[in-house]
């Protein structure tokens, strides 16, 4: 239950010193981690859907709140990031986050239609930015504890990236890391 057990009193104290009832505090956080369970599987069955089947609100509120999400996630202190990475949900929505994100930019780098992303010719530039981008999301997912490297090598949002040769090496270190 994360910081919705009952042993995380004290922390949410620290959290919210302005809530003085224990009970009202721990409802908060139980509402907080129903959000974020149902947030959790709606980035899975938009991981699992592929952004072109995803509408485009979502896709938007999706990449919106992945780009919010880590942004937020780089600026806590190290020892904060520490003690997320060491949460198995919360390790759970970085990486799926991460690689949410990845997707839409493989896209986008592209020019690939897509709920959200250009259609047709985009700067040479900018695609070589948005697969940087993408690529260095990969790496963090990885990082994370992502270990389906059959799943990235069928995911057709990735398929801009395999012709880059970071991409061989990163499935490399993903499948050296799953022995």
């Amino acid at each position: 239950l994360g910081l919705a057990a009952p042993r995380q009193g004290a922390v949410l104290r620290t959290l919210m010193p302005d809530v003085a009832d224990a009970a009202v505090r721990r409802r908060i956080a139980l509402d907080q981690l129903r959000k974020c369970l149902r947030r959790a599987r709606q980035l899975a069955a938009a991981l699992d859907r592929g952004f072109h089947e995803v509408s485009r609100g979502d896709y938007v509120a999706l990449r919106t709140e992945c780009e919010e999400g880590l942004d937020l996630f780089e600026r806590l202190p190290q020892a904060e990031r520490e003690r997320l990475r060491a949460d198995p949900c919360a390790r759970w929505l970085l990486m799926h986050g991460t690689l949410q994100l990845a997707c839409a930019l493989s896209l986008a780098s592209a020019g690939q239609s897509g709920p959200g992303a250009p259609v047709g010719q985009i700067a040479p530039e900018e695609a070589a930015l948005l697969r940087d981008r993408a690529l260095e999301l990969l790496g963090r997912g990885i990082d994370l504890g992502w270990t389906d490297a059959a799943h990235l090598e069928r995911d057709s949002d990735l398929a801009p990236l395999r012709s880059d040769p970071r991409w061989t090496a990163m499935l490399q270190r993903l499948q050296s890391r799953s022995k």
